[in-house]
């Protein structure tokens, strides 16, 4: 067995401290311990023990768990229990005071059939977790440009394009922060990262190749991103390719770490956001997304029509340069925006996403918070219903969605029932501003008939001479009745924005 991946292609960046089983083990890459996980049971793994103290007598319980593993690693001397816990259990025992990150990656390039590569040095120093310094060490490495994307064409990281070629997709990428559905075939990611090989693609600017490099990242066995090296007009050497692989396969770990942390942070910020939209502590909630409320912010509706849209809104916004506050509740994601600017990310996220946003008033107070978000989705059942509208007849439209949400929220807010015939008289005669002729002429009935079926209702309870009786009676009338109310038809559409401009307070 060569060197490189066994124990002893090791021995070079680690002090040994025992090896019960000898040198000749096979290793098959580095596992990080997991305190509240399960044990590790991959055969040959090299096992980081973070968070494990070796001086302390009780870390030789954690070696028991370790079946089938070829070696443990540790960061200072161990105690006498915990080097008797490994000669029992057969597992090796490394001493090496560097940084994780760096005992990660040189375990994973040791765990190659060769040694360790050029990327395991040149990338040792990158801090946990950080893809942009990872993309920038990677592209020093490799002298050309290199993008680091999630497993769904999402931009991760770049790194820094001084002086160096680019053609139009690149640039395109870095603006959206995603590949364009155009140019992101389903096969290309299945092929990258169902594999573990670095492989060349080719597309045409002008009428000229433009030569990529992709490898898959993968981490505990799954994949979680892409890796692409931008070539240019001309094809690297070869053994680029192989270099590109063990930079994929160094970037598991920080992809990992990166994505964790960022799913971490867009929790936190959704239950914020959530809180804002609440009342709960708005002001204080929006303080700490980065939003002032003192200086105004507007809710945006989109509907989650597909899945995944939260993720895609929250990283939409984070191409631009602003920190993701978004919620999704009742199948809408509610996003906080800054008030000043709410029209034109409003208008950039319909055209990215193909979807359609509503707006809801400018606020400046919890309460006026908790409006701006019930008006964008009002207006956002709007556009669904009807498509965009001109401000006017949006306004209209809006308000006749609050009365009718009112009118469904409370039955009996007219106690008197009426008779079809009774409704369509009453109906006209309020429209007909209690004109008989004009109501006798809409209903078929004598001018008498109206005002004796008016003075029947009036003895009835119902006094259309009242305006407060009158205006109840028509927005009863007018307005379609409780299960009734034509609801839209919830489809992604086009894109498009819609809003209701002006102050709440």
């Amino acid at each position: 067995m060569g060197a490189g991946s066994s124990l002893a292609g090791l021995l070079d960046a680690f002090t040994l401290v025992v090896a019960p089983r000898g040198l000749d083990v096979a290793i098959t890459g580095a596992v990080l311990h997991d305190l509240a996980g399960a044990p590790v049971t991959r055969a040959g793994s090299v096992v980081l023990l973070v968070g494990v103290d070796p001086a302390r007598p009780e870390s030789a319980s954690v070696l028991s768990g370790l079946t089938g593993a070829a070696a443990a690693v540790v960061r200072s001397e161990p105690c006498a229990a915990l080097v008797s816990a490994a000669e029992e259990t057969g597992v090796a025992l490394l001493l090496s005071p560097s940084p994780w990150a760096k005992v990660f990656a040189l375990v994973e390039a040791a765990s190659a059939d060769r040694a360790p590569g050029p990327a395991a040095e040149a990338l040792a120093r990158v801090p946990p977790g950080d893809l942009d310094c990872l993309a920038d060490d990677a592209a020093a490495l490799l002298g050309r440009p290199v993008l680091v994307l999630d497993a769904e064409w999402r931009l991760l990281a770049h790194s820094a394009v001084l002086d160096q070629w680019t053609d139009e997709l690149h640039r395109e990428l870095l603006l959206t922060r995603a590949v364009p559905e155009r140019d992101a075939p389903p096969g290309t990611r299945r092929l990258l990262l169902a594999g573990h090989r670095a492989l060349r693609f080719r597309n045409e600017e002008d009428g000229r190749p433009v030569w990529r490099i992709g490898a898959g990242i993968r981490w505990a066995g799954r994949p979680v991103g892409m890796l692409w090296v931008h070539e240019g007009r001309t094809e690297l050497p070869t053994e680029y390719l192989l270099l590109a692989e063990e930079i994929a396969s160094i970037s598991g770990f920080h992809v990992s770490r990166h994505l964790a942390a960022r799913r971490n942070d867009r929790e936190r910020r959704g239950r914020l956001a959530g809180q804002a939209l609440d009342g709960v502590g708005s002001a204080a909630a929006c303080r700490a997304l980065g939003l002032g409320l003192s200086s105004g912010c507007v809710v945006a509706a989109v509907r989650a029509a597909r899945p995944g849209l939260l993720d895609a809104v929250s990283t939409a916004l984070a191409a631009r340069g602003q920190p993701a506050a978004c919620v999704l509740r009742d199948e809408i994601v509610y996003a906080i925006l800054p008030g000043g600017t709410a029209d034109a990310i409003a208008g950039e996220l319909a055209g990215d996403l193909g979807v359609r946003v509503a707006l809801g008033c400018t606020a400046r107070t919890a309460h006026g918070l908790t409006r701006s978000a019930r008006l964008a989705s009002l207006v956002l059942t709007v556009m669904e219903d009807a498509g965009p509208r001109d401000a006017a007849s949006l306004r209209a439209r809006v308000a006749v969605e609050e009365v009718l949400d009112l009118l469904d929220g409370t039955p009996d807010l007219l106690l008197h029932e009426l008779g079809t015939a009774q409704e369509e008289t009453v109906l006209a005669w309020i429209e007909a501003m209690g004109d008989a002729a004009r109501t006798a002429a809409r209903t078929g009935l004598h001018p008498n008939g109206v005002r004796y079926r008016v003075r029947r209702l009036a003895e009835e309870g119902l006094d259309l001479a009242d305006p407060d009786t009158r205006l109840l009676a028509w927005l009863r009338l007018r307005l379609p009745g409780p299960g009734q109310r034509p609801r839209a038809q919830v489809d992604e559409g086009g894109p498009a924005v819609a809003g209701l401009s002006g102050e709440d307070e």
